[in-house]
């Protein structure tokens, strides 16, 4: 029979934990190829494998353009994105909706122009503000669509950089026996909605929970459509409210303490 390649590398790792050894054969058509070619080829493979064991070793850690196929990027633009946002998940493509939200953005003279949304939801009962601090950042961490930086590519057209370890924006105030607080709620949702975020600054949502009393409180989530649409506020609510329940972990139950409006 023919020869399907003129080399073939079969590789398979033996033994478990400590014991575990990566074993490489390389059969190559001697018609083709010389041993000492195939010997100085298995020799890089073998210096290279060695390479990245001790990069990941060392704690190093970064994208290469293989590692990111959905785009077309370039090492020095990898090496940048890394350096600026200092973990970088993936990079991907925009929507057309995406894009057309953010060339529109680019124009806007307001927020509310802008395509930035926000929606409250009425808090019934105790709420324990650094656990639903938690569970916002828990959430942020489960959503990588939720973390992205939109930056433009050498090539014209803009990407999504998704950035790993993001810190939640989050506000808390606290109203609790304040003669105007229902003003002063609609001033600080106001505030808000007129904060316009820059679309090349992760991430573009906060949370802000203002308390009016011991059972009763409002969260303001305010958005850039870009992230997401109406139909995903509803989900966004129930993980959230679950992850609450479970103190920031893996949701588990249903939470029963909230309502949301828009």
């Amino acid at each position: 029979m023919p020869t399907p390649s003129a080399l073939e590398v079969n590789a398979l790792v033996t033994g478990t934990g400590d014991d575990a050894r990566l074993t490489a054969l390389f059969t190559f058509a001697t018609g083709v190829l010389t041993a000492d070619e195939v010997r100085a080829l298995s020799r890089t493979w073998c210096a290279a494998l060695r390479g990245l064991r001790s990069l990941v070793e060392s704690g190093g850690r970064g994208l290469t353009p293989s590692d990111v196929p959905l785009v077309t990027v370039g090492q020095e633009e990898l090496d940048d994105w890394q350096r600026r946002f200092g973990r970088v998940g993936d990079v991907w493509p925009l929507t057309p909706l995406q894009d057309g939200l953010l060339y529109h953005t680019m124009l806007a003279q307001s927020a509310s122009e802008a395509y930035q949304t926000q929606f409250v939801f009425r808090l019934e009962g105790p709420v324990d503000p650094a656990r639903l601090r938690a569970a916002g950042q828990a959430l942020l961490d489960r959503h990588p669509n939720l973390r992205v930086a939109f930056q433009p590519s050498a090539t014209g057209e803009p990407v999504q950089v998704v950035v790993d370890d993001v810190p939640l924006p989050w506000r808390h105030l606290d109203l609790t026996g304040t003669a105007d607080a229902a003003t002063r709620l609609e001033e600080i949702l106001a505030e808000e909605r007129d904060a316009r975020f820059r679309p090349d600054s992760p991430p573009l949502l906060r949370l802000t929970l203002v308390t009016l009393g011991p059972r009763r409180a409002e969260l303001a989530l305010t958005a850039h459509h870009v992230l997401l649409d109406g139909w995903s506020v509803p989900l966004i609510e129930r993980e959230l409210m679950d992850l609450y329940t479970a103190g920031g972990a893996a949701p588990h139950r249903r939470a029963r303490t909230a309502t949301g409006t828009s």
